[in-house]
C-alpha cells in the first residue's frame, strides 16, 4: 500500500492545488535536478490513497523514471509494489517545455508544465496521454510528475504525484537499485520471489509474525545475540525476504541480511519461524549469492568474497 505521510498532507495538497510557477527559473530548475540526480532514477508516488483522484483509482501505484543519463531512459509503472512481474516499462525521451499548462485534480487548478515527456513507441490506448514534469518551490530540491488519469476516455485532466526522497542509509556510492536488478536474476533461476525489506524498509517484514524492527532486536548469528543496525563494524546494506507483509504463503520464509563487517561483505540467512527463541542466522552457504553480494560490493566484477 501506498506510504501514509502524516498531517501535512493535507495542507500540502492543498498549496500545490493553487501554486502556479510558470516561470523560465522554474523550467530550468527542473532541468537541473533531473542532471544533477545521481543515478539518473527517479520514483514518484501520490502523497496519500485520498490523493487519488481518479475515481476508478485505476493509475499505478508509483511511476519510476529511469535511465536518465543513458541512451534510452524508460518509464516503469508499477501497479503492485509487492509484484514486480506487473511493471510495464516504455521507452521515453524527455525536453524542456515552455508555457503547457495543465489542469490538474482535485479542483482542475492550472500548473505550467515544465518538462514533457513522450513515448517513443506505441502503446495500448489504456496509456495514451502525455506525462509531464513540473517543480513547485514549495517542495524544493523535488520535481512532480503529472499523469493523465489513466482508463478514462477524455484524459482533459492529469493528477500530481510528487518526487520520492528515501530516507536511506549512506551506501557509500553503491547503487541498491543494481543490486535489486542482480537479485531479481539470481531469484528467476532459484524460482522463489524476494522483496527489498531494507532500505528503506516500506514492504514491511513478516518473517514468523516478526516485523522489521522486531527482527532487528531479536536475532542471533551463529546464537549469539546481535543487531546488525548497531553492531559495531559491521553496516547493514540490504534486507531481503520471501516473507513480506501480505505475500501469499506459496514460498517458505527465507531472509537474507547482506552486510559487510570491517569492509568484508557477508550474507547471512534464516528460515527460523520458531519464535519462542531468537531467530538465528547463519552465513549462507550459497556461493552464487555470495559472489552477486560481493561483485556489487566491490563494484569490480569480483566478488573477493
Amino acid at each position: 500500500m501506498l506510504k501514509k505521510f502524516g498531517p501535512c498532507v493535507t495542507a500540502l495538497i492543498v498549496m500545490l492545488v493553487f501554486l502556479q510557477t510558470p516561470t523560465a527559473h522554474a523550467i530550468s530548475h527542473a532541468m537541473d535536478l533531473i542532471n544533477q540526480d545521481a543515478d539518473g532514477q527517479m520514483d514518484f508516488e501520490f502523497f496519500s490513497e485520498n490523493a487519488r483522484m481518479s475515481a476508478s483509482e485505476n493509475v499505478p501505484e508509483r511511476i519510476r523514471l529511469e535511465g536518465l543519463h543513458g541512451a534510452q531512459p524508460m518509464l516503469r509503472m508499477m501497479w503492485d509494489l509487492e509484484d514486480p512481474s506487473q511493471d510495464v516499462t516504455f521507452p521515453i525521451q524527455y525536453q524542456k517545455t515552455m508555457n503547457a499548462p495543465v489542469s490538474v485534480l482535485p479542483d482542475t487548478g492550472q500548473y505550467m508544465a515544465h518538462v514533457q515527456i513522450d513515448f517513443m513507441t506505441e502503446v495500448e490506448p489504456f496509456y495514451e496521454g502525455m506525462v509531464y514534469l513540473t517543480h513547485l518551490p514549495i517542495l524544493e530540491g523535488q520535481l512532480q510528475l503529472m499523469i493523465p488519469i489513466y482508463g478514462e476516455s477524455q484524459r482533459q485532466n492529469y493528477q500530481m504525484m510528487t518526487q520520492v526522497k528515501e530516507n536511506q542509509p549512506d551506501q557509500g556510492g553503491l547503487d541498491i537499485y543494481d543490486l535489486d536488478e542482480k537479485m531479481v536474476a539470481w531469484q528467476e533461476t532459484m524460482g522463489q520471489s524476494y522483496y527489498r525489506i531494507y532500505p528503506p524498509n516500506k514492504i514491511d517484514l513478516d518473517h514468523g509474525g516478526l516485523n522489521f524492527n522486531d527482527l532487528m532486536g531479536y536475532m542471533t548469528y551463529n546464537s549469539e545475540a546481535i543487531n546488525p543496525l548497531a553492531a559495531e563494524n559491521y553496516q547493514l546494506h540490504a534486507v531481503y525476504s520471501t516473507a513480506g507483509q501480505n505475500t501469499d504463503g506459496r514460498f517458505e520464509p527465507i531472509t537474507y541480511l547482506m552486510g559487510t563487517y570491517d569492509g568484508t561483505p557477508q550474507v547471512w540467512v534464516s528460515q527460523q519461524t520458531d519464535t519462542s527463541q531468537p531467530i538465528n542466522f547463519q552465513l549462507t552457504q550459497n556461493p552464487d549469492l555470495r559472489d552477486l553480494f560481493g561483485q556489487w560490493y566491490y563494484q569490480d566484477g569480483t566478488s573477493q568474497y
